[in-house]
């Protein structure tokens, strides 16, 4: 029973079939094996984190420099941001705070997003004296 077929059809409509359908499963087969292959090899993409639960249940540890940002975390009403106030992490600089984060080890951009929010403080500050000075406002 494991003999190759080794007629061929005679009839022009059967042999059509034969390679069409010849032709179908080889292009199916190859589409598969590409497929399967890139599903194999690339990894997937992380979703971003949009609520503390997400952060919390990541079991990653947040850090800043000083102990402000715990004590304030502590204290918040939400208690996700409770639980990861107990995982909070000191760090000593902001170039170690992101060598960690760049290593995945913890999430410590606050020093950098609270430097952002004073420049900006100051630009808004600065740009509503010149204003004032000029008698706009």
């Amino acid at each position: 029973m494991n003999a190759a077929w080794c007629r061929v059809p005679r009839s022009q409509h059967l042999r059509l079939f034969v390679a069409v359908w010849s032709l179908a499963f080889i292009i199916l087969a190859v589409a598969y094996k590409g497929s399967l292959v890139s599903h194999l090899t690339v990894p997937k993409e992380q979703p971003p984190l949009d609520t503390h639960r997400q952060l919390y249940e990541k079991d990653v540890a947040v850090g800043s420099i000083g102990y402000t940002l715990q004590r304030v975390m502590e204290k918040n009403a939400d208690p996700y941001v409770r639980r990861l106030a107990e995982r909070y992490t000191h760090v000593p600089s902001t170039q170690e705070g992101l060598s960690r984060t760049l290593k995945g080890e913890c999430f410590s951009l606050c020093r950098l997003l609270c430097y952002a929010l004073g420049v900006v403080y100051m630009l808004s500050l600065s740009l509503s004296l010149s204003l004032s000075l000029w008698g706009g406002w």
